[in-house]
């Protein structure tokens, strides 16, 4: 604890009590290891050093060093952390000076000890004689006033070392001198210096650092992250927080200052991001004089404290007072000398003799008096600065300040809780409230924010503004009578010819707000409703009950004057804003109703953007505002209401003539109306977190009822919800999350998201920002509804539903004009055109005709083309039948026509729009968007994150399903089984459309879904049938209409098969008053539908069984299935004790029995029966959660219907790359039925010994891949988060399941699926151990520790880790369900069994080609493709044996085939070369990345982006394994590591893209087609590969390079036995485990690759480029192992342009290949372009440094297309474009090399004109340069140094580099080893020297060698006698 109180004093506060000074007790656990862990930082320790306890019964926290800590609410743009850290050296220091440790008080002051960067302590002191200070304007008046340039050094100096005018002071004193001069001389000016440097250097890099680093020092680490801070802090934001309650003007717990200060620095910061340096001027010119405010706070306070101090004190209060009586002092005295004088005379350290501030106070405060007098002389903002009440003093310094009114306290009430008695009324406190005015224009001088345009009333609105000042009136009334007098009376609001009440508003709305559809909403809501105690039931007039509840109930005049501002006055603003709406419609100029709209929003005595002004909706809006924290300026909210009535405005003036202008002005209502709710939130979230008194409780239910009710028109469930919590109970803590999540759907609604609320993250709102904010859906973004993952953004298309709802409503309340408009024109789904989708376009669409039966059927019926429209028109228009039916019937009737007969015809159509558009389209995926619609279309919004009872057919069915015993709980929804079939239906769809399976699509909608989809149709017009038999004639019952719209719905399906029982249903369920409902009874219509329903396709079972009650049961279907009883969550024991599941999978597990069979009769001969038994099984049946048997699982199925499901799969896409042929196909079929048509290959096979091939087949290709299928689904769900409870581990035991089987025992062979498959092929090769083989037992274990993992509570959904560890054991399930498939095939191969070696063959070489290509090409060829012999054996099995490393797999794993004596196999070494250099550490783990790319490049071809994108993120094989735990590293974590930002080139490629995650937002927009929709699979899958292998490896190559160096530098010794390995991982990611072969995905690979093509390769076949770059690796590790820093410096810097030679060349390349003219590569392809794109962009950044003009030219060349242009490239100018850059570069041309079209050092080469000029310009060259070339080498022989002298050599050997020694200078001497020359194919060694200048150089004694040397030897000229020999 002492350790953590200099650092943290909250924490150790809290340790402090619970474990030393009372007992601890258990309940505070969790507190102390809180509290513990967060001051971990603060101890220079970490999370991963202490780890978890006991194995998570504390679990370790979380590090998270890359993070940009904020700083009390500031959120810096760059990390100072470490700055931050500056005052715990305070604290030390203080620490230091209380105990005397003066001397270690002055060792932290001068070298510091908390705060470093880059390994170097920042110190105070070095703050104090900073040069930079001299930038600061006041530095110079410091410097004179103060006796130096480094005053305060001085001072600080004196007082550590105790010497005069300090020499007599106390302990205490010099403490405080020394600290608050730190903190009021030191830290001043060192913030003042970091602003003033930032704002002089605006536009450069380092401004925004310099800025953060600022702010830093004015907060410091002590505050906190979190807004206002902790009070912890001892910088100047803790001092000016301490002094704001001595000044009388602190605000929500922080000073004034601060608050000014924190929104500065965030202005500032935003204006160097934007590159607004005028901006951050303005920023600067308010930090600058608001930072001494303190200073003279601080100065005051002390004056006053010294008063009571006798003479000789030793209070350590004088030390403060002085410390900063000198910090303000020269800023008074370059202003008034005197004032200056009488501060310093007062505020100085006294003899012993002297009183303190001999003066007395009243000097000091009138010095500064004097100087604020002076105005803007003065530097200091005057108005921070507050009132000093001490008694003796006149506190006011301010000339013009005046003190600020007394604060309105509430009238003290009892709590009162709905139907409690009539309270004894109490007489309310007076409020003090400012003059009156009644300004017509609203202000715009408010002097801290001035909105860019206001609004102008073009009418009078003096009289209603004036609404105002009743109801200040109301809240100040004498007593409670005299509120209601003016309620009902009014009082101000009147003028000659109209009187304003407040009480009108509610009293007439029933009448003049008939059709206004939030009023409409809020009655439907409240509709019988008793509020605040009152026995009045609430209907049109709601507003004036709660009113008068809150006077005559509660007696609370200013609870009533603020419910008369947010329900009476804002709806009338509401209803204003509608009336201009319906005047436009009218083609009328309706600006007056938005004058009168704004005047109630403004009212009188508002001054624009004040807090305590005004007394109507814009000050609630202010107030709102201030209670979440923010600074006093106009909030957000007032500023867009303003902005948007102008936009109104615009419309309504030109509404004459324009008759759709009303359209355009409906949608900017709609956006005012969403506005307007904003502060209702913003209070009601206020007040559910701090109400705690009856008052503050009585206005959360005012709030609540303000703005709650909307949500009945958004989600009924949620609102009915929200208002017995919030209104009719008392919200408790344990209710937030369900509360905020029902408020988040209601602002879902109203499309308010948590932006437009400014929630601040402080810990009074966390509840509120953790779950609204912290974990708000981006609805700007496609997200998941009810399971479906849509391709495209379909938002606005779910939201129809809450057109039908409203609508409803709407009728309900007999606002039908409402409800047709809204039909009409549509209002909550809105296209990104701006155009709204209407029901009326849903219900006439043209397009409906694309259904081909169903929409003809029901034109026939009706004789009507818009059928459906004709319906719902009569209902609003209550024509016809509809002419008497009641609201309520009217409301059933329209929407359930609705939700039934257009939304049905609206899915299909969009269902069948999507075939045809997949057809029609060029596009990859052309028929998704269609889809996508339709699925949104049928599932709505209400209903998308769970059923909550919305307006689709997904929520008819979900309400149906409890009626028929239908419902499937499985996912944790109460959904129908139809409904959850519907969305597997529409996901398998969206699967085959954007695979371009259009045929597959139309099939799944004719032979699924339309099938299914009436099936809710037909259950509502049974249902109903039965509930309105029993109504009498003229009912009023809704329900008659809801069964007349449903049977309307599904009759003409009906008539198409059956036109009497059509006919029958129809009649019964007619909507007829006259006469008696259902006439013939339900039993005639269930009896109907028995007859209908087999023609239509509609399965009974899917329909079931009528229950209304328990004893009854009625159905459709004639005959029925007995159901098994439900087993539950009993256990099922799988091999007699071999595996005992937790849930019940014998189901499954009896798909074995299905193998008995089918293997019986294959030996018996009935091939015909065993294949009907693997297509249609027989013995594992399915059922549904409700026990009905649905189906059987099947073998035939795995590899046929379930492969819909495996699309994104990574091991389905892996054998579907493998096995497709040139055409995409096997066999002739679609490639993703390979295992269907291989074990059909196998049924047919002629020979005897062949016979059970078929069983043996669908064995080991489709439940050996259903089982893995079932895996990645249990790891899907993982991901999604929507495995709960024991889902997890019901989904391994299903895995479990299929690989043991049932009938199976413990090691037995004779079992009949997986495991005793395993055990057969596992006995041939030695592996029984422990009474099973080594297969079964690792399996069984990898099961359990999946199972493991997925048992605790909530493991997915709570713990982000469990996603990660899960793949990590499913991808080592996968490599050990291998191993029986290589040993079946070595054993066949050994056997010479040709047919079953092919056959396994086919099940392994997918994983070959997921390891090595070039093994895949050799195995495929040789097994598959072709034959093999017997003497070919032993070289196919050591190609297999070469992929088990990668798999995952050594050779103990495979074991020894017990039939062959010779032991081939040898696992792979942990040092093994990288391409041509050889590492001294293990870093084969990270070279396997490059298999990470190889996975991603064949998920990428087959289309599989989710694969991919695990892949990426996750990464796979390269594992890390510290010993404790494994981790995966991926190509992702290196994308968005932070440690690129040690790599100078890095900043280049962060300035260009404008990110610092550039590589891998290019990355993701190849594995989100949604980010780049006109990109081709080919293309998409370029950006993702190519980028990973340049942009992604190039930088964590130098990273790792850089890494090294830091090691190499470190004074720590554990760093620097690091660095070795850091360069060695350098390595391997250049070379990957592939290294330079043909297939190779690396650095030198690529390099060998572009070698060939531009004539630069060696004549071994490989690159220049790479023979440099593996000299420059071994020279590299050599000076690491010789710490020779400076010289690994200098060739990491050379290192640099051999890196982009391959890029360079790869841009060339493509640039050709993208134009005809110049191709030499062959024909383009569509790929090349994104090919050509990456190859650019990996090098464009460096480009642009070395030349902008090139890089321009380059990225116009090379830009990436839109969805219309095409790309061709001039290469020509590409040329020219690398011509200049590469002096800039470094780049040698040589190595970059030519083609016929072109030399990278002579430009294009044109075969046209001038050809005897060239020539003879060639000629002239040439002799030139053999002159200059033998002149330059005698030169150099003249001027040759002695060998002996001027040569510092380093000498490095490949196999282990010795110690080198270094001279003074830094460079290496000489010494004795040598290093093999790796370009001779002798054993040849050379020696590698560096001269004076660190230069590599050629020793001499070389002959034939010397060139080369020097050609990887950074390309310098050769010395000596090395230079003859070379000219030789």
């Amino acid at each position: 604890l002492p350790q953590i109180a200099y650092c943290d004093a909250e924490a150790h506060k809290v340790l402090l009590g619970y474990t030393v000074t009372s007992k601890f007790t258990s309940n505070v656990r969790d507190d102390v290891i809180s509290n513990l862990q967060k001051a971990y930082s603060c101890l220079g320790i970490t999370c991963s050093d202490i780890g978890s306890y006991q194995n998570g019964a504390v679990p370790a926290c979380e590090d998270d060093p890359t993070a940009i800590a904020d700083l009390a609410g500031y959120s810096p743009a760059t990390d100072v952390k470490q700055w931050s850290y500056l005052d715990r050296d305070l604290s030390l220091i203080k620490a230091f000076m209380n105990t005397r440790a003066f001397e270690a008080a002055k060792e932290y002051y001068e070298y510091g000890h908390s705060a470093s960067i880059d390994g170097n302590f920042i110190s105070f002191k070095q703050l104090a004689t900073s040069n930079y200070r001299q930038q600061v304007s006041e530095f110079e008046s410091f410097s004179y006033a103060l006796g130096g340039d480094n005053y305060a050094d001085q001072i600080i100096s004196d007082a550590l070392n105790r010497k005069a005018p300090f020499d007599n002071a106390s302990t205490d004193q010099l403490t405080n001198i020394v600290v608050d001069s730190l903190v009021s001389l030191v830290s001043y000016m060192a913030v003042k210096e970091r602003f003033t440097r930032a704002n002089l250097e605006c536009g450069g890099e380092g401004a925004n650092n310099l800025w953060d680093i600022g702010a830093a020092l004015f907060i410091g680490s002590g505050e906190g992250l979190a807004l206002h801070g902790s009070g912890n802090g001892s910088f100047l934001y803790g001092k000016a927080k301490a002094l704001c309650e001595s000044f009388d003007n602190c605000l929500l717990d922080d000073a004034p200052v601060n608050q000014a200060i924190i929104k500065a620095l965030e202005d500032g910061r935003d204006s160097l991001l934007n590159g607004d340096c005028l901006a951050l001027r303005d920023a600067v010119n308010v930090i600058m004089p608001a930072l001494p405010v303190p200073l003279v706070q601080c100065t005051l306070q002390y004056a006053t404290v010294y008063d009571k101090l006798s003479a000789g004190t030793q209070d350590g209060a004088l030390g403060t007072g002085y410390a900063c009586a000198q910090s303000i002092f020269p800023l008074v005295d370059m202003v008034d000398g005197d004032a200056g004088s009488a501060i310093i005379k007062n505020m100085e350290i006294t003899k012993p003799e002297d009183k303190p501030v001999p003066d007395g106070p009243q000097a000091v405060f009138d010095a500064f008096s004097r100087v604020f007098a002076k105005g803007n002389q003065f530097p200091v903002t005057c108005a921070f600065v507050g009132t000093n009440n001490y008694d003796s003093v006149n506190g006011n310094i301010c000339p013009d300040l005046v003190p600020p009114p007394p604060t309105a306290s509430p009238p003290p009430v009892a709590p009162v809780a709905p139907g409690t008695p009539t309270l004894a009324p109490v007489t309310p406190k007076p409020v003090t409230i400012p003059p009156t005015s009644s300004p017509t224009y609203m202000d715009i001088n408010f002097p801290t924010h001035a909105p860019k345009e206001r609004y102008e009333f073009t009418t009078d609105v003096d009289t209603i503004m004036k609404i105002a000042l009743d109801v200040r009136d109301m809240a100040e009334a004498i007593d409670i009578d005299q509120t209601l007098n003016i309620y009902q009376e009014g009082k101000n609001a009147k003028d000659d010819t109209v009187t304003y009440t407040i009480e009108g508003f509610s009293t007439n709305a029933a009448e003049t707000m008939k059709q206004n559809r939030i009023f409409s909403i809020f009655r439907h809501a409240l509709a019988d409703k008793e509020i605040f105690g009152g026995s009045e039931k609430v209907d049109t007039t709601y507003a004036d009950v709660v009113v008068r509840n809150a006077i005559e109930v509660t007696a609370d005049a200013a609870l009533a004057a603020e419910a008369a501002i947010v329900l009476d006055v804002w709806m009338q603003v509401s209803h204003y804003l509608d009336e201009a709406v319906r005047g436009c419609e009218r083609e009328e100029d309706s600006t007056p109703q938005l004058d009168l709209a704004l005047a109630l929003w403004v009212g009188a005595d508002q001054d624009e953007g004040l807090f305590d002004s005004g007394h109507l909706l814009y000050n609630v809006a202010q107030t709102a505002s201030q209670r979440f924290g923010h600074p006093e300026r106009e909030c957000d909210v007032n500023s867009e209401l303003i902005e948007l009535f102008n936009e109104a405005k615009d419309i309504t003036e030109t509404c004459p003539g324009n008759a759709d202008n009303h359209i355009r002005l409906r949608d900017v209502v709609a956006r005012t109306y969403s506005q307007m709710a904003v502060p209702l939130f913003q209070n009601l979230i206020y007040y559910i977190l701090t109400a705690d008194d009856p008052v503050s409780r009585n206005l959360l239910k005012l709030y609540a009822l303000s703005v709650i009710p909307q949500g009945a028109a958004c989600n009924p469930a949620g609102y009915d919800y929200l208002y017995a919590t919030l209104i009719e109970g008392d919200v408790t803590e344990d209710q937030f999350d369900k509360v905020f999540m029902h408020i988040e759907e209601i602002m879902f609604c109203l499309r308010i998201d948590c932006d437009d609320l400014s929630i601040p993250p402080t810990p009074q709102f966390s509840a509120a920002y953790d779950f609204m904010c912290a974990g708000f859906v981006d609805f700007d973004l496609a997200f998941d509804f009810a399971g479906y993952i849509p391709k495209t953004n379909v938002n606005e298309f779910l939201r129809l539903d809450l057109d039908i709802l409203q609508i409803g409503i709407f009728v309900e309340t007999g606002a039908n004009e409402a409800a047709t408009d809204y039909y009409t024109y549509g209002y909550n789904s809105k296209l990104s055109s701006g155009n709204l989708i209407s029901l009326t376009d849903l219900a006439t669409s043209s397009t409906r005709t694309n259904v081909p039966l169903q929409y003809q059927n029901f034109k026939s019926y009706y004789k009507n083309d818009d059928y459906a429209d004709s319906f719902i028109m009569d209902i609003l228009s209550k024509r016809g039948v509809f002419a008497n039916a009641t609201p309520d019937q009217l409301s059933a009737l329209v929407t359930s026509f609705l939700q039934g007969m257009v939304m049905y015809m609206a899915v299909l159509e969009k269902l069948y729009t999507a075939v045809i558009d997949c057809k029609v389209s060029s596009e990859a995926g052309g028929g998704v968007r269609s889809w996508d619609i339709g699925a949104a279309m049928f599932v709505g919004s209400i209903d998308a994150f769970a059923p909550s009872g919305g307006q689709m057919i997904y929520a008819l069915g979900n309400e149906m399903c409890a009626e028929f015993n239908t419902c499937d709980n499985t996912d944790r929804h109460d959904r129908a089984y139809v409904s959850k079939r519907i969305m597997e239906a529409l996901g398998n769809g969206k699967n085959l459309l954007d695979d371009d399976q259009c045929d597959g699509a139309l099939a799944l909608i004719t032979n699924s879904i339309m099938d299914i989809l009436p099936v809710p149709l037909v259950q509502s017009t049974l249902h109903f049938a039965k509930q309105n038999e029993v109504l009498a004639v003229g009912t009023d019952s809704p329900e008659l209409g809801r069964g007349y719209a449903y049977a309307s719905s599904i009759v003409p399906l009906a008539s198409n098969f059956n036109t009497d029982d059509a006919t029958t249903i129809a009649d019964n369920m007619k909507f007829d008053l006259t006469a008696q409902p259902v006439p013939g009874g339900s039993e005639t219509v269930f009896s109907a539908f028995v007859d209908v329903l087999p023609g239509t396709g509609i399965d009974c079972n899917d329909v079931g069984k009528h229950i209304p009650d328990a004893d009854e049961e009625t159905s459709v279907c004639t005959v029925e299935e007995e159901r098994p009883e439900d087993p539950g969550e009993t256990p099922t024991d799988l091999g007699d004790g071999l595996y005992t599941t937790t849930t019940y999978v014998q189901d499954r597990a009896n798909i074995a029995m299905d193998m008995v069979e089918i293997m019986k009769q294959l030996d018996n001969g009935n091939k015909e029966i065993a294949q009907e038994i693997y297509a249609r099984g027989g013995n594992s049946d399915i059922f549904n959660e409700n026990g009905v048997k649905i189906g059987q699982r099947s073998f035939g199925n795995f590899s046929t219907s379930e492969t819909l499901n495996m699309k994104e799969e990574e091991m389905f896409a892996l054998y579907t790359y493998a096995l497709q042929d040139s055409e995409g196909k096997y066999n002739g079929r679609d490639v993703r039925l390979y295992a269907d048509s291989i074990v059909k290959e196998a049924f047919e096979t002629k020979a005897l010994a062949d016979k059970t091939l078929g069983g043996e087949a669908a064995l080991i290709f489709n439940l050996w891949m259903y089982t893995v299928h079932e895996l990645y689904q249990t790891l899907r769900k993982c991901k999604n988060r929507v495995i709960a409870d024991t889902d997890g581990v019901h989904s391994i035991d299903e895995v479990v399941a299929y690989w043991i089987g049932d009938g199976q025992q413990t090691g037995s062979q004779n079992g009949h699926l997986l495991y005793a498959w395993a055990e057969t092929q596992g006995n041939l090769f030695r592996l029984e151990q422990f009474g099973q083989t080594r297969t079964n037992s690792n399996i069984i274990r990898l099961f359990n520790e999946a199972k493991l993992e997925l048992s605790f509570p909530n493991a997915c959904v709570d713990n982000p880790n469990t996603y990660p560890r899960l793949r990590i054991i499913v991808d080592k399930i996968i490599a050990v369900m291998t191993v029986p498939i290589i040993q079946g095939l070595i054993h066949y191969l050994r056997n010479t069994d040709h047919n079953r070696a092919r056959l396994y063959a086919k099940a392994f070489i997918p994983h070959a080609a997921s390891c090595n290509l070039a093994a895949y090409e050799y195995l495929k060829n040789k097994l598959v493709v072709y034959s093999w012999s017997a003497i070919e054996v032993d070289a196919i099995v050591e190609a297999i044996e070469s992929t088990y490393s990668c798999l995952g797999l050594t050779c103990e794993d495979i074991g020894d085939y017990r039939y062959y004596d010779r032991k081939t196999c040898k696992n792979e070494e942990k040092i093994i070369p990288l391409a041509d250099y050889t590492p001294e550490s293990y870093v084969r783990p990270y070279a396997r990345l490059d298999l990470d790319v190889l996975s991603m490049y064949i998920s990428m071809k087959r289309g599989a982006y989710g694969a991919a994108a695990d892949t990426y993120k996750y990464g796979k094989h390269a594992v890390l394994d510290d010993g404790k735990e494994e981790q995966v590293l991926s190509l992702y974590q290196l994308a968005t590591s932070t440690g690129w930002s040690s790599v100078p080139q890095f900043d280049s490629f962060v300035r260009y893209y404008g990110s610092d995650r550039y590589a891998n937002d290019i990355i993701q927009r190849g594995l989100a087609p949604s980010l780049d929709p006109h990109a081709s699979l080919e293309q998409r899958g370029e950006l993702v590969v190519k980028g990973s292998q340049l942009l992604v490896v190039q930088m964590a190559v130098l990273a790792s390079m850089h890494e090294a160096l830091d090691d190499c530098k470190s004074v720590n010794p554990e760093r620097q036995a690091g660095a070795g390995a850091a360069w060695d991982k350098a390595a391997a990611y250049l070379a990957g485990s592939l290294g330079h072969s043909k297939h190779g995905l690396m650095y030198f690979a690529l390099a060998n690759n572009r070698c060939g093509q531009f004539g630069t390769c060696e004549e071994d076949g490989k690159s220049m480029a790479g023979k440099k770059l593996t000299t420059l690796l071994y020279a590299g590790r050599a000076e690491i192992n010789g710490k020779a820093c400076s010289a690994l410096s200098k060739t990491i810097e050379e290192i640099v342009p051999v890196l982009l030679v391959p890029l360079i060349q790869g841009t060339l390349r493509y640039a050709m290949a993208l134009d005809k003219g110049t191709n030499v590569f062959g024909a383009s392809t569509n790929a090349d372009v994104a090919e050509g794109y990456i190859y650019s962009r990996s090098i464009l950044p460096l480009i642009e440094d070395a030349n902008r003009n090139a890089a321009v030219t380059i990225d116009r060349n090379f830009d990436w297309p839109d969805a219309t242009s095409s790309v061709r490239t001039n290469p020509d100018e590409i040329y020219d474009a690398f011509g200049d850059a590469y002096s800039g570069l470094n780049v040698d041309c040589k190595m970059v090399g030519e083609t016929s079209a072109f030399s990278a050092c002579e430009g294009a080469r044109n075969s046209q004109g001038g050809e005897g000029g060239d020539k003879a310009g060639m000629i002239v060259g040439i002799i030139v340069g053999i002159i200059a070339a033998v002149a330059l080498s005698v030169l150099i022989w003249v001027k040759r140094p002695n060998s002996a002298e001027g040569k510092s050599s380093v000498v490095v050997n490949s196999e282990q580099a010795q110690s080198l020694v270094t001279n003074e200078a830094g460079l290496v001497e000489s010494g004795e080893s040598k290093i093999k020359n790796p370009f001779s194919k002798k054993s040849e060694e050379i020696k590698l020297v560096r001269n004076e200048a660190g230069e590599f150089n050629e020793d001499s004694q070389m002959n034939g060698n010397a060139v080369e040397a020097s050609k990887v030897n950074h390309d310098e000229p050769l010395k000596g006698d090395d230079v003859e020999d070379a000219l030789v």
